[in-house]
């Protein structure tokens, strides 16, 4: 298993600490942004315009995030590249989403609200296999003193994480029949991030997720020290899903009553959410866990239909593969966030860097 990056912000207003950032880590943010300029060029059709979309997002994340999108100019400029490629990385979920709605969606989510302990979230994130390099550990104090923590990609502000005020969020693609529109909304990993630097409780997570206006589909499992529950967003929704028993299980597909009609994830067409979400609640059903670590071991579950903790599949284009990039537990009561690189079971991943 290698080491996870990571990088500590100093306490600075927004454009300084993207500044910092970019310059801290120019060939890495360098490296995301043309990853994924090329991802949206191989998933988009003929005519896909990438950066006239994120030009829209730009001007709304200036309007609703006005420091996010401060602190988004300033990456680009440490980083010395285009400010509207930063905005597009940030928007990437909302652009992957119109450039092919059928495409990519994996992660495995567990919430854990015991009735006589703290509430804690544990979640693999997988992605393209051949992005393996382009994520880290990033610790983001604030000038108030209040910090938050989040796993997330270089150039992209936030994605799972945890505050010092004892917010969690955990985060599940989705993909919903409203998702094919031309709108533009909040994305969702600026929403992570305004949870993350911004709420105090679960209630107040939870308010800002009902509130937000979206354009495409995501699951945001939200957490404090006492409570917890998913919220499936979609440009039509929300739906909410609380824990049963103390247990709560998220992968790709819509389960609220709000959303499961436009579920563009059937069980047909990609058993594996479905595989991933029923080994799970067996799992995690038939012995409850009292810890992460019983979490963990569930999910070191391997099933070549659907596995929580994936590695490469050989048979696909490189460009294609997907893993689990990293496994992390999410303790707001501590506050604290357990990052592993890699999946579950410890087993580094043998990326091919060969362009397919």
């Amino acid at each position: 298993m290698s080491p996870v990056r990571t990088f500590t912000s100093s306490p600075l207003p927004p454009r300084e600490r993207g500044v910092e950032f970019g310059r801290g880590n120019a060939d890495a943010v360098r490296r995301s942004v043309a990853g994924y300029l090329e991802l949206f060029a191989r998933r988009g059709a003929p005519g896909y315009d990438a950066r006239r979309w994120a030009a829209e997002f730009r001007d709304l994340i200036g309007d609703l995030e006005p420091d996010a999108l401060t602190e988004i100019v300033g990456i680009a400029e440490g980083a010395r590249v285009d400010a509207l490629d930063v905005v597009a990385v940030n928007a990437r979920t909302e652009l992957l989403a119109k450039a092919d709605p059928y495409g990519q969606r994996e992660c495995s989510s567990v919430l854990v609200t015991p009735a006589d302990a703290p509430a804690y979230g544990v979640q693999t994130w997988d992605w393209y296999a051949s992005m393996a390099d382009n994520w880290l550990r990033w610790r983001v104090p604030q000038p108030d003193g209040s910090w938050l923590e989040t796993v997330t990609e270089y150039g992209l502000l936030a994605k799972i994480g945890v505050s010092s005020r004892g917010v969690g969020v955990l985060l599940n693609m989705l993909r919903h029949g409203g998702d094919d529109n031309d709108r533009v909304g909040l994305p969702v990993h600026l929403l992570s991030r305004r949870i993350l630097a911004r709420a105090a409780s679960y209630d107040e997570a939870a308010a800002m997720c009902q509130d937000a206006k979206v354009c495409a589909s995501t699951s945001l499992t939200v957490l404090d020290r006492g409570r917890g529950a998913t919220v499936e967003l979609f440009p039509d929704g929300p739906g909410v899903l609380e824990p049963t028993d103390g247990v709560l299980v998220r992968t790709n597909h819509f389960v609220s009553e709000a959303g499961r009609d436009g579920c563009l994830t059937p069980e047909d067409v990609y058993p594996s959410s479905y595989l991933r979400r029923r080994h799970l609640e067996r799992a995690l059903r038939a012995r409850p866990p009292g810890s992460p670590d019983d979490v963990l071991a569930a999910m070191e579950h391997h099933d070549p239909a659907g596995g929580v903790c994936r590695h490469p599949q050989q048979q696909l284009e490189a460009w294609q593969r997907s893993a689990t990039l990293a496994t992390v537990v999410v303790e707001p009561g501590v506050p604290s966030l357990r990052v592993m690189s890699g999946g579950p079971c410890g087993e580094p991943e043998v990326v091919s860097r060969e362009r397919g």
